[in-house]
């Protein structure tokens, strides 16, 4: 997780890319549903295992970037 969320974030310096980086992502999972079933149950086994805080912050989707 903390690897996608490292791809998908961008620098202060190119919001927009967010988007596009968000939208390629919608576009693999569309192509290759199974990759968004594997991508959910994931997620949802991290959300379950793990108390929140902490995944937040290993994933860094907490940090100020």
């Amino acid at each position: 997780l903390k690897r996608l969320i490292d791809e998908l974030r961008v620098s202060d310096k190119e919001p927009a890319l967010a988007n596009e980086n968000i939208q390629d992502l919608i576009d693999i999972l569309r192509q290759h549903p199974e990759y968004g079933d594997g991508l959910a149950s994931f997620v949802l086994k991290l959300i379950i295992q793990y108390r929140q805080i902490a995944l937040y912050t290993d994933t860094g989707i907490m940090s100020d970037q």
